[in-house]
């Protein structure tokens, strides 16, 4: 049952994700494509933009199909991190509340993303299926780690006020 679980808890996730991946990368559902994603990224002041974008861009429509199929992880959840620890601390911080468009929205990915990570993607998955698997929970830390930093290294270039 556990399996289930967290074939659930995956695609659930990764829909969800994949769905605000492509309101940036297509428009669909009220999104801004990739020209508002790029408006975005100016307004926070992220530079190159052009990199900023190329990365939101993979990172929430890859991590979430990476997610979805359970393939190469944590790879999928290292991304979705990423991309919603950027957007709580540049877009939503200090507000906590979704209501208040606040950080609470992004934390409800990377939660359930990590705990995806640390469990591993179960039998109901392409990673089960060609028998793959990174150390755990090795890769699972390494990779958050890495998200961390690349949020830090994206705030520390980003264009002065």
């Amino acid at each position: 049952m556990i399996d289930v679980a967290l074939l659930f808890l995956r695609i659930s996730i990764g829909i969800l994700m994949l769905g605000h991946a492509v309101q940036k990368l297509f428009g669909w559902f009220g999104g801004g494509g990739i020209a508002g994603t790029f408006k975005l990224n100016q307004n926070l002041r992220l530079r190159p933009v052009w990199l900023w974008v190329v990365l939101v861009l993979a990172c929430e429509t890859g991590g979430s199909l990476l997610l979805i199929f359970g393939l190469f992880n944590p790879l999928g959840m290292v991304a979705i991190c990423a991309t919603m620890l950027m957007a709580a601390i540049t877009v939503n911080w200090p507000r906590y509340w979704g209501s208040k468009v606040g950080i609470e929205y992004n934390i409800l990915f990377v939660i359930p993303s990590i705990a995806i990570g640390l469990a591993g993607p179960g039998k109901y998955s392409l990673d089960a299926a060609i028998h793959f698997a990174l150390p755990e929970p090795a890769a699972t830390l390494l990779g958050l780690v890495l998200a961390v930093l690349g949020v830090i290294i994206a705030l520390a270039t980003r264009r002065p006020r």
